[in-house]
């Protein structure tokens, strides 16, 4: 049996979180701590950790992203572009999380958009870009498509929020 680095249902947190933006909305307001967009880059780095960086990821924390650091000035890894550029937005996504979840003093809508409109849909295409380069294509359809869909379900999220203002 071929087992894969990352598992393709980790883009079905992405299909929970496109359907709770159709039904809450919530794209202004800080996000649970296990929201299904939090799940599932949590999901995905602990998969990536664990199968390509051969690492533990308990969550996503200081621990994590100093890990993520020494992994990438490691000279004994050989990271390709594409895998070393999850681990950098594993480093931004631990300096967000706290502030995206509310608990920072500096949270506020615009981070809350910045999130959702740019760094996940970025996270996801950058997962397509690896997994292509690591020619995983059941993966990197996967990403195609759920950037695609969660991209329109945050401008949705977006007008209707703007147009209750």
């Amino acid at each position: 049996m071929d087992s894969k680095p990352i598992a393709p249902e980790v883009f079905n947190f992405v299909d929970e979180a496109i359907k709770a933006l159709a039904t809450k909305g919530q794209i202004d307001e800080p996000l649970d701590f296990e929201s299904p967009i939090r799940e599932f880059c949590r999901t995905f780095y602990e998969q990536f950790f664990a199968n390509v960086a051969k690492k533990r990821l308990l969550d996503i924390s200081a621990d994590s992203a100093l890990e993520a650091t020494l992994l990438l000035r490691s000279p004994k890894q050989n990271w390709t572009e594409e895998a070393r550029a999850l681990l950098v937005t594993f480093q931004h996504l631990y300096k967000m999380d706290a502030d995206v979840r509310g608990q920072n003093y500096g949270g506020d809508s615009d981070i809350y958009r910045e999130f959702h409109e740019t760094f996940v849909i970025e996270l996801i295409e950058e997962i397509g870009a690896w997994a292509k380069a690591e020619d995983e294509e059941e993966l990197a359809t996967r990403a195609q498509e759920s950037a695609t869909a969660y991209s329109k379900a945050v401008s949705k999220a977006i007008k209707e929020a703007d147009s209750i203002d």
